[in-house]
């Protein structure tokens, strides 16, 4: 349970007895000798771990290996509400205030609340907001607009994971006359129950997106509407903005038209439900859609037919799962298996996307779009003279598309290098982000590209939403919009948020990994390098997320110089070299969760 009661007033009282002193990581607590001592001055509120060493006396220290915070020790009044290995969040200011004990560092469910902490993650609704939320459930969904079309007759099917709960979008395909296909990509139309300028909108800006660590989700908008009313739950009546398109045999778009709509889905299935229909095991739930399921995979067909010949970029990264038992305890990591089911759902949504992003902008309308830029030709330089080095063809000098690097990672295909050149290209690529002005996206090879398919759980599809209906006038009603130099402003907060919430969601991850590895401590396993800088080698253990790192220090078989531009560590005497994607089997010598330490020794 968690303690907010807070405690002020820490005094010094004379020097440190022998045995009290107690060394952490490397940093030794402090006291605070009295208010006001500047070098124990924080701005921000700090994390950390409370070791208690009598029963009134105890330490602070660093929740992270890589946080400067040195520690400081506790005593008297400080300590009588704390327990041993409590997770505190405080402050140190002019003295010691505890804000709040968010639990127990022993308790991997504690992870997610150090990441929301540490990344100043939204995560409390206010009433009004609560209340707005409340008062939306109160109107059961209904035509209740001579410009919303019922689509009920339509049956459309949900596709996600097993444990999500938030569904965005449900899908349907029909096939046509000379090799067309009529697909309905319908998604929840939440830009109805969330208005600008109310307290539910500025909550979500705020927040920016829903973060999903592998406990618990911190949702975008409150779950009487996103886990609810919002998500299209099989055989409820749900609001919904649906698109339908042609499609032609090679999967480009000859037409297609948004609706404000009226759906009923007639199924809730799952990524393996579906791939194991496609395969010839159709469940009872599948069994009724078993039409329904038959044309997604036909539609989809078509559809990746038209990706190859645009010619995406084809990285092939593996993504890793916790999973839990029974009662809510991390069991093991798992490799996310990748299907063609879920490869359905992710053509059906670039689909929607496109056709989103080309209504906005024929019509000239103000909004966010989803642009990856071609990367900086210096990266590409930097890339091929690696290749260059490691033996590999270069395709000759030319204006970089998907297809320049899709040739490169072929080349290297069953090579001892093609992790590394999976690597080396990822590395080499510019980060997506939104902004108000149509750009491209470089790595699905589209000239236009927005976000319309999840706005129950990101801002910017929710902008896209308003937009769409202003745009088509949709409705009677029309959505106050920012003007372009607001939608600027929009768009560079909604990709900081994206990028702050990967950036908790790997860390959550990378400490239930090690969480799950210290049984495996003294063991040796294979690894690889996915890292390389001038102190040593970040290196990532097989099969989970773990990532530890190796101090040039400790490779003592010879003298290594760091060769930056090739990204290795070359020996001077034996020509031994360590490089980035290579495959190595390391010890496991320390794993600490509690700090996300990962000790290694390459063997």
């Amino acid at each position: 349970m968690t303690r907010e009661k807070k405690r002020r007033g820490y005094k010094r009282k004379g020097p440190e007895k022998k045995g009290h002193r107690h060394k952490k990581n490397g940093n030794v607590p402090k006291r605070i000798s009295k208010p006001g001592v500047a070098s124990l001055h924080y701005a921000k509120s700090l994390i950390g771990t409370f070791t208690q060493t009598s029963p009134k006396t105890g330490y602070i220290t660093s929740i992270h290996r890589k946080d400067p915070f040195p520690g400081v020790a506790l005593e008297g009044e400080q300590t009588a509400t704390l327990k041993h290995n409590d997770v505190l969040v405080f402050n140190l200011k002019e003295s010691f205030e505890l804000v709040q004990v968010i639990g127990n560092i022993k308790d991997p469910s504690t992870y997610s609340k150090i990441a929301i902490w540490q990344n100043d993650i939204p995560h409390v609704f206010g009433q009004e907001c609560l209340d707005q939320a409340e008062q939306n459930t109160k109107e059961s969904p209904s035509l209740n607009s001579p410009h919303r079309v019922d689509l009920r007759h339509i049956p459309f099917v949900t596709v996600d994971g097993e444990d999500a709960k938030d569904f965005d979008d449900a899908i349907y395909a029909e096939p046509m006359q000379d090799g067309l296909w009529k697909i309905m990509v319908a998604i929840a139309d939440v830009s109805y129950y969330v208005e600008p300028a109310t307290p539910l909108d500025h909550e979500a800006l705020k927040r920016g997106n829903s973060v999903y660590f592998p406990n618990t989700v911190i949702p975008m908008l409150p779950v009487s509407l996103s886990n609810d009313l919002c998500s299209l739950r099989p055989n409820e009546d749900r609001l919904a903005l649906a698109v339908e398109i042609i499609i032609n045999p090679n999967g480009k778009p000859s037409s297609f038209k948004f609706m404000r709509s009226l759906i009923r889905s007639s199924a809730r299935l799952t990524y393996k439900q579906v791939q194991d229909g496609i395969d010839g095991d159709y469940d009872k739930t599948c069994m009724p859609v078993k039409t329904e399921i038959e044309n997604l995979y036909g539609a989809y067909k078509s559809l990746n037919q038209a990706r190859k010949i645009r010619g995406t970029l084809n990285i092939s990264i593996p993504e890793y799962k916790v999973i839990f038992d029974e009662k809510g305890h991390p069991k093991q990591i798992e490799e996310s298996a990748e299907r063609v089911s879920n490869k359905i759902i992710e053509e059906f949504m670039i689909l929607a996307n496109v056709c989103a992003a080309k209504v906005l902008l024929k019509k000239g309308y103000t909004s966010v779009y989803r642009n990856h830029k071609a990367p900086d030709q210096k990266r590409y330089e930097s890339l091929t003279d690696v290749l260059v080095s490691l033996g590999h063809t270069i395709p000759k000098k030319q204006q970089l598309t998907p297809h320049t690097f899709n040739k490169i990672l072929k080349g290297a295909e069953n090579s001892d290098n093609q992790a590394m050149v999976q690597e080396l290209v990822l590395r080499c690529q510019s980060q997506a982000l939104y902004q108000p002005e149509n750009l491209g996206h470089f790595g699905l090879s589209l000239s236009h590209y927005t976000h319309f398919t999840s706005p129950i759980r990101r801002y910017a599809d929710l902008i896209v939403h308003r937009s769409l209906v202003n745009a088509l006038n949709l409705d009677k009603h029309t959505y106050a919009t920012p003007d372009l130099g607001d939608m600027n402003g929009i768009a560079e907060h909604i990709s900081q948020t994206e990028r702050k919430a990967a950036k908790a969601e790997r860390a959550v991850k990378e400490r239930y990994a090690l969480y799950l590895l210290q049984k495996d401590k003294g063991k040796v396993v294979k690894s690889k390098v996915v890292g390389v800088m001038q102190a040593g080698l970040f290196i990532n253990l097989e099969g989970t997320s773990a990532e530890g790192f190796v101090s040039v220090r400790d490779l003592d078989d010879d003298y290594y110089t760091f060769d930056e531009k090739h990204h290795k560590f070359v020996g001077r005497k034996k020509r031994k070299a360590y490089q980035l994607g290579q495959t190595l089997s390391v010890k496991i010598l320390e794993v600490d969760p509690t700090v996300s330490k990962l000790s290694l020794k390459i063997i």
